[in-house]
């Protein structure tokens, strides 16, 4: 296969993009569970951005489990901690895939030379 080899070392670039794509959004909702929990101001326009970022990645998750005010200023929404459970698995099931193909590709290879 013109001299092309396939092995975890090819598919290292796709595994970190994987990687960085899952911590980006898990960041980005901690941010945001943060941000509500504290009580921060809908108004400021660092906490529109966020949650304007996170609303897309957490509409599959809402209503899911009810938020919960925790004295008169404290909101806890347990949906959003739950999707964060599931990003970081499906970002750990997406990087054990291609690691695992990229694995039996390279062994495949290696039988066929």
């Amino acid at each position: 296969m013109n001299g092309f080899r396939y092995g975890v070392s090819n598919y290292r670039g796709l595994i970190a993009l994987v990687r960085i794509i899952a911590t980006t959004v898990e960041l980005l909702i901690v941010l945001r569970v943060l941000l509500i929990f504290f009580s921060a101001s809908t108004s400021a326009p660092f906490v529109q951005w966020i949650n304007e970022l996170t609303n897309p990645l957490l509409s599959p998750f809402v209503n899911m489990f009810p938020s919960v005010n925790v004295g008169d200023d404290f909101v806890i929404e347990f949906y959003a901690l739950f999707a964060i459970i599931v990003y970081a698995f499906v970002g750990y099931l997406v990087t054990e895939v291609l690691r695992i193909y990229a694995n039996h590709r390279a062994n495949r290879e290696s039988k066929k030379e």
